[in-house]
């Protein structure tokens, strides 16, 4: 089965949106921002795995650690992409006892014949810190280095959730579910099997699922299938 996909966020050098791969030029702020429309920039590939958003390919090249860490894109930072929060971070590669790597399980549960088994160009970062004070590089096999030798970026995300329940009521959210599809609207009531929405939006996403996660009830209103949901998330204005 493959793996969820999304498309959202883009690579920004200096506030503006960079294309996805550049080679840093050492000066430069480093963030993850919203696409703007921006001619020759595509929005960031992510597959879902472990809990998390992937980059399915590198995002920045030619980077230091320590660089990175400068805009908090290492060990991690929330950021707001399109209304909703994540936290961005170098994938855990387990250069620690007791510190999971996260690396080989995104690979296990996305099988040998993901694109993650046999696109594995360039090394690139984890956001640990190895017990000598080195930084972990995944290129095969380990390979710590010392903070300013250059590698490539391959971040993750983590989606900021809410716990569903009526405590929410009147805020506005956003739902994902299991297969990809999104809506945004203001909850109104969570009953055991289901939510209601009002004002609702659909979210662009590709594909539309084959089954839809929630049913219409008309005027804006929606009521949400709990069992199809991944996650939710609160919204904020885009």
């Amino acid at each position: 089965m493959s793996l969820l996909e999304m498309q959202t966020g883009c690579l920004a050098l200096n506030g503006i949106p960079a294309r996805q791969g550049e080679a840093y030029d050492g000066k430069s702020t480093i963030d993850i921002m919203a696409p703007i429309g921006v001619d020759n920039v595509k929005p960031i590939r992510w597959a879902w795995a472990q809990g998390l958003w992937v980059a399915r390919d590198l995002v920045l090249t030619n980077v230091s650690w320590n660089q990175l860490n400068q805009y908090g894109l290492a060990t991690g930072k929330e950021i707001e992409i399109s209304g909703v929060m994540y936290q961005i971070r170098c994938p855990l590669l387990g250069a620690r006892d007791k510190v999971p790597n996260e690396w080989d399980a995104i690979l296990k549960e996305a099988g040998e014949r993901d694109r993650f088994s046999y696109m594995l160009e360039g090394r690139f970062w984890g956001s640990d810190t190895c017990p000598d004070g080195r930084h972990p590089i995944r290129e095969g096999e380990w390979s710590p280095r010392k903070g300013y030798l250059a590698a490539n970026y391959r971040p993750v995300m983590m989606p900021i959730t809410i716990k569903l329940d009526n405590c929410w009521t009147g805020a506005t959210i956003q739902v994902l579910s299991k297969s990809g599809d999104a809506i945004v609207g203001v909850l109104d009531e969570v009953n055991e099997y289901d939510f209601l929405l009002s004002n609702v939006a659909r979210v662009p996403r590709g594909k539309k699922s084959a089954r839809s996660f929630y049913r219409s009830l008309g005027k804006k209103r929606a009521a949400v299938d709990r069992s199809q949901v991944l996650y939710v998330q609160e919204y904020f204005s885009a």
